[in-house]
This record gives structure tokens, sequence and C-alpha cells, in this order.
């Protein structure tokens, strides 16, 4: 067909066929926000328990890696034209 991009949600599988067709891939805006959205929030209340010890090993405090889940969720909604590299 032609095709130089695919354009697709958020989901895995196509990501596995644009790269076996050698397509650039591109997500879906919307569906990016939602689904991240939707992750913050599940994962929340999940790190400032941090039952596993997984952040404790990582040497990241629960009240952290929520900040920094907090900056992702921003970054995503606002998606800067001129963002810069976070640390």
């Amino acid at each position: 067909m032609g095709a130089e991009v695919l354009v697709t949600d958020d989901a895995d599988a196509f990501k596995h066929v644009a790269d076996e067709l050698g397509l650039r891939h591109r997500m879906c805006k919307k569906h990016v926000l939602t689904n991240t959205q939707a992750l913050v929030q599940e994962l929340l209340p999940l790190l400032a328990r941090d039952t596993e010890g997984s952040l404790r090993a990582l040497g990241i405090s629960p009240d952290q890696a929520q900040t920094d889940l907090r900056t992702l969720l921003k970054l995503v909604e606002e998606r800067p034209q001129q963002g810069v590299a976070q640390p």
C-alpha cells in the first residue's frame, strides 16, 4: 500500500507490527494521555506503600517516586514544545 507511518492507539501489538514492517509508528496522543492518566492513578497508591520494597532497593523514597510520576503525567498532559531533557 506504500504506507510509511502507522498511526494507532497505544496497544503493544501495533508497535510490533510497525517494527516488523519497518514502518515509523506514531501513537494517538489522546490514547497515550488517557492510558498515562489511568496508570498514574493506579500506581500512586502502590508507590506510597512500597509493599514489595522495590523502591527501597533502588534507594528511592515513596515520596520521590510519587513526585516523579506526577511530573511524568504533567509532561504528557502539557507536551511542552520546547521541552528539555529531564535529570
